[in-house]
């Protein structure tokens, strides 16, 4: 039997300092790409890079998230056949959806050219998207394989840390000893170091998966009729956060573009409790769900859910203090002018850090249309208020708009825990204390 004390105790401090790093490293690299691109190009490339990101998620049909629920319930009943069986499933899907991206992009390269005219694109980007997509399937897929295996800090490592640490290294290179570059060169570096990162976690996840049972049967047709409410509900969060920068491209400017990314991503240190902790408890969440240990979930939720919270206000107050000297000193000194959407941003995420960690459960629960509900919902909301605001406002209206999506998003998902699971997700005291001490016994009882 799988030990969730156990395994926060072993895990969550080798994840916890990956995401600390993959946040500090995100922002270096955009701190290096403000000064390397200009700022229209900046926001051209937070427009490329969400397209690919979003073509990634759709071509897989949501089984980036189901496997790891899949995978991770098999294992905790010894099924090694079955998770096999998922695990290759899996892969193999992600060979189609990869032909059939690429087959997308060829026929976009030859047909529509002027439709990507609003972004200062030509052809030739269409089929750099592609290919970026095509390895960012592979690199999602393989950190949802390492997720259901419990394999966290590999999955912490792989999902963007490394990627991010040797594009600074490229970057860096480019800026102190090259020329000038534009927008297609750092494209198609980021593109290298996100295959290279791909292929060291594909080798790892090799050496991993090799002790399975030798025999498979192929269960695709299982495998999307689970995972096919989830590509909405992941679609849905990928359009909540980019579809507001393509919003604000479309009827104002990439320049405009440049100070929204740079607002949300400098966000994103709020956020780190949050992810980690979701990374951290999303194989034990699927694991005592499918066991019936509901009263145990919640312990496990609001304790984690505490620190969130702690660590979470925290940032918040930090960034709201000293906001636009980290704007001037990450991005440079033009992009100050992004605080004030900076502002409106962190005081959604208050929100979002209060409510803890409901879409976990919902999704580990097998509750993944009620996840599609809320993430589509609150996309209407986020991109109906961007797309109002955003021609009087600016960038401003994005701000606004990003800040209301993921605010009604993690709303929404609470109040359904609350009322369907009789779960809460929110901060508790108690529990916190109640895993503390469980871990003490642990580390105790081991010395």
């Amino acid at each position: 039997m799988i030990n969730v004390s156990n395994r926060l105790i072993s895990g969550g401090v080798w994840i916890g300092v990956l995401a600390l790093l993959n946040a500090i490293s995100t922002l270096l690299f955009n701190g290096l790409l403000a000064r390397i691109l200009s700022p229209e190009e900046v926001g051209q490339y937070f427009i490329a890079m969400g397209i690919a990101m979003l073509v990634a998620t759709l071509s897989v049909v949501g089984t980036d998230n189901s496997i790891v629920r899949l995978i991770s319930s098999s294992l905790s009943t010894k099924n090694r056949y079955m998770a096999k069986s998922y695990l290759f499933s899996s892969l193999q899907f992600c060979v189609f959806s990869s032909f059939i991206v690429m087959v997308g992009s060829l026929f976009l390269y030859f047909n529509i050219e002027k439709y990507v005219s609003a972004f200062s694109w030509d052809s030739n980007m269409i089929l750099i998207v592609g290919v970026w997509a095509v390895v960012l399937i592979f690199r999602n897929i393989f950190t949802s394989i390492f997720k259901g295996l419990h394999e966290l800090g590999f999955a912490s490592l792989f999902s963007g840390f490394v990627t991010t640490f040797v594009a600074i290294i490229a970057l860096f290179i480019l800026y102190y000893y090259g020329d000038e570059y534009g927008l297609y060169d750092i494209v198609i570096v980021v593109i290298v170091c996100t295959l290279l990162a791909t292929i060291a976690s594909a080798t790892v996840l090799y050496r991993k998966i090799k002790h399975l049972y030798s025999s498979y049967e192929f269960r695709i047709i299982e495998l999307l009729r689970l995972s096919a409410p989830l590509v909405f509900a992941t679609a849905g969060f990928l359009v909540m956060r980019e579809v507001h920068l393509w919003i604000v491209g479309a009827k104002v400017s990439s320049l405009e573009v440049a100070f929204l990314g740079a607002a949300i991503y400098l966000v994103q240190f709020i956020t780190v409790p949050l992810r980690l902790t979701n990374t951290l408890i999303q194989p034990a969440a699927a694991h005592l769900y499918a066991r019936g240990k509901v009263d145990r979930l919640q312990v496990l939720l609001r304790g984690t859910g505490m620190v969130i919270v702690v660590f979470g206000i925290a940032a918040c107050f930090l960034l709201l203090a000293f906001g636009e000297v980290l704007l001037s000193i990450v991005y440079g000194e033009k992009y100050t002018y992004a605080v004030d959407g900076l502002n409106i941003i962190i005081l959604g995420q208050l929100i979002n850090v209060a409510v803890g960690s409901p879409g976990v459960v919902l999704t580990m629960a097998g509750y993944e249309k009620l996840v599609m509900i809320s993430s589509l919902s609150a996309a209407g909301i986020g991109i109906t208020t961007t797309y109002i605001l955003s021609e009087s406002m600016g960038y401003l209206g994005g701000a606004i708009g990003f800040a209301v999506t993921f605010a009604s998003y993690n709303l929404l998902m609470w109040i359904i825990c609350l009322v369907h699971l009789k779960i809460i997700t929110h901060a508790g005291q108690n529990e916190l204390l109640i895993m503390l001490n469980e871990m003490k016994n642990k580390i105790m009882n081991s010395i």
